[in-house]
């Protein structure tokens, strides 16, 4: 994300992914307090890991299908010092 968001935004932006995460942790604490409450832990861990799964693969499809993932123009690949390879 450093490399995407200009230097001027950043801390507006990580500011504002740290505030939506904070507001969302009193939300999984009743939904998944209510569902360990109701539930045995395992039905919960196996639904939710394949929910992640499923997730994180449909956003990566989306952002390489957007070509977001790839390197930015404006950015510079750090250059190495002759002699030193990768």
């Amino acid at each position: 994300m450093q490399q995407l968001i200009p230097q001027h935004m950043q801390g507006r932006i990580f500011s504002l992914t740290s505030t939506i995460s904070m507001l969302l942790m009193p939300l999984g604490t009743i939904v998944f307090g209510f569902l360990f409450d109701h539930l045995s832990a395992l039905p919960i861990f196996a639904i939710t890991g394949i929910l992640l799964i499923i997730f994180t693969t449909s956003v990566v499809l989306t952002l390489s299908r957007q070509k977001l993932l790839n390197q930015p123009k404006n950015s510079s690949q750090p250059q190495l010092p002759q002699g030193i390879s990768d």
